[in-house]
């Protein structure tokens, strides 16, 4: 593991970054979402954001 990694920093940037739907999820329930920042592009699932 990166000795840099920190998970907690990780999880709290998570939650505050401007999360849209992605452009290429389709009509139904499964959707992809999407959020950037200056130093990230996240990706999440949105049935399951927190995992």
């Amino acid at each position: 593991m990166c000795k840099d990694f920190d998970l907690r920093r990780t999880k709290r940037l998570l939650r505050v970054l401007n999360w849209r739907t992605s452009s290429r999820s389709g009509p139904s329930t499964n959707c992809g979402e999407v959020a950037v920042d200056v130093r990230t592009i996240a990706v999440r699932d949105s049935k399951n954001p927190d995992g």
